[in-house]
């Protein structure tokens, strides 16, 4: 297929400008900023290609069509995106979404559009109406270029030179980076499809599960405390403790918490946490789920222990995943999903989770257990503090001194600003939630009080980058706080010794008051029998973990 040299001429440069801008500006109105500008991004290689239509030959035809299809398939992911964020404030891969698709046959389908035609239309009719104008612009582009093709001259103007080179670069920057390239609409919804049928299949095994595992616990309980209690777990996101001032970082970070240790000495603050894990999925299971010597083949799941135990299960959440939701949230009586967008471009601010951890704290019941998880300082992190949240650094801090020492680049320290800028908002709200504990009626009977991250994040200390890591230290050393009321005696040493999250599920059983047949006494935090075990992963102080951090 031969097609002929490039032509840049004005009716060309009319469909592709026309094109690129009335894409954007859809888009705009479908979804959130970043994503609209990653949506958009996806048509620049359409839209390179209309210089190159011109010929009156099959190829030429072949390639306009190519052109079209191109945009409107982006065009109709913008509408459907642009209708359920209208609607639902949500996105098609939310747990929300999928999962309503999953629950809903054809006939219940068809039935659901017709009854939401009304707010569908607007949005059909805009993709409709681009996919007509595309089709138009397209098919104006003349047979022959026009007098004024920049392409005739012998030198090409810099500035066409230029915005290709600018668009070539968005396309190679969109294509490396694996979530952006995940929305690209041919990928995007055969890998949505394939969730709902993977959800789907989960829920045809759920009940055999969830049987198993309740079998399980009821096998591996010794005993149970009648006693009243009140367990409040926060899960945090992506917080190293490296980078709060609670733990001795240069930077102000945790003024709230500083203040709080200073002036609580129930509140503990251990020194050397781990996780065992550097992603939030393979996190959760190494907390919540354990073998005991009762297990069979389905390892044992910590929130059939809390249910089988009587207690009330509150589960707050402002992350939206469905793993966690599937495999632990189903044990809850009372859950609450206060984000229903998924991906790093969510905007969901963790103070939402204040209101229902109130609510649930007012319950009646006198064994609760409420766990909030929090989006943390999931990236991107200017997503992740109020845009009035005050917030700066010194140019010429000790920890900017530090990363000139490691020479990192201007990319990273701004982004370590922003992630520590993070760390602040985080500090408020822990100690928001911990305001709310205090004042509630939970806080006449016995209670605990925990905060403990997933996973860290790489924060230009091993490598000339932030984010997500399982190879650098950063993505296991994690902040555990453990708050107490007075009626709690522990060891005095309890801030020194190592803890690692897969613990967490001894722990918790055991201040719940959930004795177990087969008590692993070396594995009981508080226990004098305690044992540390070091963790697999890349960091040599975990292995070697006898001091406490500065």
């Amino acid at each position: 297929m031969k097609l002929r040299r490039p032509t840049l001429d004005r009716p060309r440069v009319t469909a592709l400008t026309a094109l690129l801008i009335l894409t954007a500006v859809f888009l705009g109105f479908a979804s959130a900023p970043r994503r609209a500008f990653q949506l958009w991004s996806f048509t620049l290689p359409f839209a390179l290609a209309i210089p190159w239509i011109g010929a009156r030959s099959l190829g030429a035809k072949i390639l306009k069509t190519v052109v079209w299809l191109g945009f409107a398939a982006t065009w109709i992911d913008g509408g459907v995106r642009g209708f359920l964020r209208q609607i639902y404030g949500s996105d098609p891969k939310s747990s929300f979404v999928v999962e309503s698709v999953a629950n809903t046959n054809p006939s219940e389908g068809a039935q659901y559009l017709l009854t939401q035609m009304e707010p569908i239309l607007p949005w059909l009719l805009s993709v409709v109406a681009l996919m007509a104008a595309g089709a138009w612009l397209l098919a104006r582009i003349p047979v022959k270029p026009t007098a004024d093709d920049v392409f005739r001259s012998k030198r090409t103007p810099l500035a066409v030179r230029l915005l290709f080179v600018f668009a070539l670069l968005i396309c190679a920057v969109g294509w490396s980076i694996r979530p952006w390239r995940a929305q690209f609409p041919p990928l995007y919804w055969p890998s949505w499809a394939r969730q709902v049928k993977s959800l789907q299949a989960q829920w045809d095994d759920l009940e055999q599960t969830r049987a198993a595992e309740a079998d399980g616990a009821r096998r591996s309980i010794a005993s149970v405390s009648d006693s009243p209690k009140t367990i409040v777990l926060i899960i945090g996101e992506s917080v190293v403790r490296d980078h709060w001032s609670l733990y001795g970082y240069a930077r102000r970070t945790t003024p709230r918490l500083d203040a709080l240790k200073a002036a609580q000495p129930r509140l503990h603050v251990i020194r050397n946490a781990w996780s065992v894990d550097s992603s939030t999925v393979a996190a959760f299971r190494s907390m919540f789920k354990f073998k005991t010597p009762e297990s069979r083949e389905t390892p044992e799941n910590l929130f059939a222990f809390f249910e089988a135990a009587g207690y009330e299960i509150h589960w707050i959440s402002n992350q939206d995943d469905m793993a966690i939701k599937n495999q632990y949230v189903s044990w809850a009586d009372h859950s609450e999903f206060l984000n229903l967008l998924g991906g790093r471009s969510t905007v969901s601010l963790d103070e939402k989770v204040l209101a229902p951890l109130e609510e649930a704290l007012a319950s009646p019941a006198a064994k609760k257990l409420v766990v909030v998880h929090l989006i943390g300082a999931h990236p991107h992190y200017e997503l992740r503090v109020p845009e009035d949240f005050a917030c700066s650094w010194p140019e010429d801090d000790a920890v900017e001194a530090h990363l000139d020492r490691l020479n990192r680049s201007a990319w990273v320290k701004h982004s370590i600003d922003a992630y520590d800028c993070v760390m602040r908002y985080q500090d408020d709200i822990l100690a928001r939630t911990i305001d709310v504990l205090l004042a509630s009626p939970a806080a006449r009977a016995p209670y605990d009080w925990f905060f403990i991250s997933d996973h860290g994040q790489e924060l230009g200390e091993a490598e000339n980058r932030t984010g997500h890591s399982n190879t650098t230290p950063g993505g296991y050393r994690i902040p555990f706080l453990w708050l107490t009321d007075e009626r709690t005696v522990l060891p005095e040493e309890i801030e020194a010794r190592p803890f690692r999250a897969d613990d967490l599920s001894v722990l918790l059983l055991d201040e719940a008051g959930i004795r177990l047949k087969s008590e692993p006494a070396e594995r009981r935090f508080t226990s004098s029998d305690y044992r540390w075990r070091s963790p697999d992963i890349p960091d040599p102080e975990a292995r070697a973990p006898g001091r406490p951090q500065p």
